[in-house]
């Protein structure tokens, strides 16, 4: 096909992005996010407040990905040296600093006070099935299997029934989703 074009660039990454098989549900969920694409993700899907970027690259250092030094010119492996015991504990920790400015290596007054607002994410969800689904087609690359569907839902009606604020139980799920492994895949 570049040949065919002359290399020109243009209409070969035109074609191939308008290709189905670009789309194909195949190719969605397929890798590992890194470090910093975990958390670049989080803050554009979500809307989170800014944070500490100290912080932030940190997070990144401690699960394997050092920005702005690679290992050499490769860069990272990747894939699945971004996933062990530990960098789960981080990757989920930084998820959680990103939605409630809580960091556990801090003291609560050394925590970032910063509100981030779920409400534009769940506009128009009034029932749990309905927040739980576009809290997911938000987060995720790929539909969760249906009993983690059916886990969430229940959560956020457990939640409800013991009266907790709809802040705490959008920002209990969306932590809940970013839990997920299938929230680890891009």
């Amino acid at each position: 096909e570049l040949r065919a074009q002359q290399y020109e660039i243009k209409p070969v990454l035109t074609k191939l992005f308008s290709s189905a098989h670009f789309y194909h549900l195949s190719n969605r969920a397929a890798t590992i996010k890194s470090p910093a694409q975990l958390i670049v993700q989080t803050v554009r899907q979500y809307g989170t407040p800014p944070r500490q970027l100290s912080a932030l690259a940190g997070a990144c250092d401690l699960m394997g990905q050092d920005l702005f030094q690679p290992p050499n010119v490769k860069g990272w492996d990747g894939g699945r040296t971004w996933i062990n015991t530990s960098t789960l504990f981080v990757r989920q920790n930084v998820a959680i600093y990103l939605l409630t400015g809580k960091r556990p290596d801090v003291y609560d007054w050394e925590n970032d006070e910063t509100r981030f607002n779920p409400e534009p994410l769940l506009a128009g969800a009034t029932t749990p099935g309905a927040m739980v689904d576009r809290l997911i087609s938000v987060s995720l690359a790929a539909p969760p299997h249906p009993e983690r569907r059916a886990a969430l839902v229940s959560f956020l009606e457990s939640q409800a029934q013991a009266r907790a604020t709809e802040h705490s139980r959008a920002v209990a799920v969306i932590a809940l989703i970013t839990a997920l492994p299938e929230y680890q895949l891009a």
